[in-house]
């Protein structure tokens, strides 16, 4: 599709959806006229009330799992801030990540725990807004990348207060970026796993801040990190890796980039890590060896992603596993790594939303011109089914369906030259 500043450029909102897609804090134009305002009366059939029972006992006990686990990372992480007064690099940054997602889909995060986290994150030494600690030196540019991935899921699902800040993150983390679009001088130790999961991460940051922006600079460094990605991903077909992590890191950094969840790359990716599932539902750190907290929950929510759900059986399966092996104290183990572990479980359960939104077509912040067709697919994750599909441009009802897909046709010679916004 051609690029065009003369088209209109599109931000795309899909509201109660779990699609990474984002919002933008710009201006609307007023409601456009692209088409006559439409109604959809689908009726009020519902199914069976005990169907819809047995969903919502399901549902409930993966919420309480995700709002214990919640807590007790809250509570562990700003331990460790109040200990260490310093940014930790991925002791912070996964953990602000999984509050906001939990925060997103309606969990328990109180304003006064987030805003202690960010505090480490931005102010500590080391942190987004310090030349100081991990702020110089060889771990910048990891301090950056987890601090700028957990901003801008911050910035997408809470709160625009930090846009500034995760801007700032986003320019840094362009001066380690390498010759081969991989994020230098990453840190690989154990749970941080070296330049894929720091250009994973940078990645998603620059996704935001082209969101904001709408800046072709960030589209530039993510294409340079999606080629890295690839070619690393490209000598897994002669010696496959048995690192879950990298595999999932490789992943989430694809859909970063915008590769569709169906491409064969991704579905490749997709079957190795199902194919890793242990007989108890849980995924192991290396291919071949034994469920982990950590590695489950990260797969969880790369699955989930990927646009599988709680109809999908790996999915269902991981899901119990983290439930049935979760400690009483809401963690998931005492092996010292006990923070990861629960950063990743928690971000892996709270990604559970009622409803998966995906969307193909229109990507966000895109600049399109003539006729485009975006196509949408809703799941209900409780099992009961999804009853309409609404989409609108600019808070005006333009299109939609009865049904569990819609698609509509956006026609940029109907829309007034700026910024756009579509609600699915």
């Amino acid at each position: 599709m051609k690029s065009s500043t003369r088209g209109a450029l599109i931000t795309v909102a899909f509201v109660g959806g779990a699609l990474w897609a984002t919002t933008t804090s710009a201006k609307t134009n007023p409601p456009a006229k692209a088409a006559a305002a439409v109604s959809l009366p689908c009726g009020d059939v519902m199914p069976a009330a005990k169907n819809r029972k047995q969903a919502r006992e399901h549902e409930d006990s993966i919420r309480a799992s995700a709002q214990k686990g919640l807590n007790f990372l809250t509570t562990a992480t700003i331990g460790w801030q109040t200990q260490n007064q310093c940014m930790g690099c991925h002791v912070q940054g996964v953990a602000a990540e999984a509050l906001s997602v939990g925060r997103h889909h309606q969990y328990e995060v109180a304003d006064s725990d987030m805003d202690t986290i960010f505090t480490g994150i931005l102010d500590l030494s080391g942190g987004i807004r310090s030349e100081e600690g991990h702020a110089v030196g060889s771990l910048r540019a990891s301090t950056r990348a987890f601090g700028g991935a957990s901003l801008a899921r911050y910035d997408q699902w809470v709160s625009e207060k930090y846009g500034d800040d995760l801007i700032n993150a986003a320019t840094d983390l362009l001066k380690h970026q390498g010759e081969g679009g991989e994020i230098t001088q990453a840190y690989n130790h154990g749970i941080a796993k070296g330049p894929l999961q720091g250009t994973y991460q940078a990645m998603q940051t620059w996704q935001r801040a082209y969101a904001r922006t709408a800046d072709d600079r960030w589209l530039t460094a993510i294409g340079k990190g999606e080629a890295y990605i690839q070619r690393t991903i490209d000598t897994w077909y002669g010696a496959p890796t048995t690192d879950v992590q990298h595999i999932n890191y490789a992943l989430l950094g694809l859909l970063a980039a915008g590769v569709g969840s169906t491409e064969k790359v991704a579905t490749h990716l997709r079957d190795q890590l199902l194919e890793s599932q242990q007989s108890d539902g849980g995924f192991p750190l290396m291919i071949g060896g034994a469920s982990n907290a950590l590695s489950t929950g990260q797969t969880l929510y790369t699955l989930r992603r990927l646009g599988l759900n709680d109809g999908d059986k790996a999915v269902s399966k991981a899901t119990m596993f983290l439930i049935e092996a979760q400690q009483s104290d809401g963690g998931w183990s005492d092996s010292g790594s006990e923070k990861a572990e629960a950063m990743w479980a928690v971000l892996g359960l709270v990604s559970t939303d009622i409803l998966s939104v995906n969307v193909a077509g229109i990507k966000n912040g895109q600049h399109i011109d003539g006729k485009t067709v975006l196509r949408a697919t809703a799941t209900d994750n409780e099992g009961s089914g999804v009853r309409k599909i609404e989409i609108a441009i600019d808070d005006e009802l333009v299109g939609g369906a009865c049904a569990d897909q819609a698609a509509h046709t956006f026609d940029a010679t109907k829309l007034s030259a700026g910024m756009h916004t579509i609600d699915i």
